[in-house]
């Protein structure tokens, strides 16, 4: 029999193949066969509001010329946790990107970390008027960028972003090739015109965005 707990606070563990690299993982975990096996691995709930995911690194804003985006809270929209997370978006141009970073690490240092144990990206969306019609999810390794869309490689299949929320989970095979799930040091959210559809600026709202098993 499986007992379900939720972890209260850090699960600090270090790799055991000698690499160095820390790792600090937030999450559900069940008892199995008399073992803790970790669920999911959360990235940030934004229950604190603070500019510091749960894996220690900061959170921020990216735009190339002509583009712009804002962070910001709300206490009063949210699937789960106190708050989420709000996205606002502008790429007027045919070759404007704007977005959200999340750092694994210390502040603006990133560190690789080990999350091979997890296959999929797990995240919770909604949006007001201007919901864009696919936004680029990435993850970045040792290597490079890895990156895949949502909806398209939504898994289950998840309809389009609207004004409910929804959950997504990107398969880790669906990131484009060579994607090392043992060292991921950041995850970012992108605004591409060339992908939104009509809607040049709009508003997102993300929460509960996690690895899972």
């Amino acid at each position: 029999m499986k007992m379900r707990v939720m972890l209260a606070g850090l699960m600090a563990s270090f790799l055991a193949q000698g690499a160095g690299w820390g790792e600090v993982v937030v999450g559900r975990a069940v008892f199995s066969g008399g073992t803790l096996v970790l669920q999911d691995s959360l990235i940030d709930d934004f229950r604190d509001t603070e500019n510091i995911n749960s894996m220690g690194g900061n959170i921020g804003d990216f735009s190339n010329e002509g583009a712009s985006h804002f962070i910001s809270y709300s206490s009063t929209d949210f699937h789960n946790a106190a708050n989420s997370l709000i996205s606002r978006f502008s790429v007027p141009l045919s070759t404007s990107f704007a977005g959200i970073y999340f750092i694994f690490g210390t502040g603006a240092v990133a560190a690789p970390h080990d999350f091979s144990r997890f296959r999929r990206l797990s995240l919770w969306v909604r949006s007001d008027a201007g919901a864009p019609a696919r936004v680029k999810v990435e993850l970045v390794d040792n290597s490079g960028i890895h990156s895949a869309y949502i909806p398209d490689y939504a898994s289950p299949p998840a309809p389009p972003i609207n004004n409910t929320w929804q959950n997504y989970t990107l398969d880790f095979s669906t990131f484009t090739a060579g994607l090392n799930a043992a060292a991921l040091q950041q995850f970012n959210i992108v605004y591409e015109n060339s992908q939104i559809g009509r809607n040049a600026q709009g508003t997102v709202y993300y929460d509960d965005v996690e690895f899972v098993q």
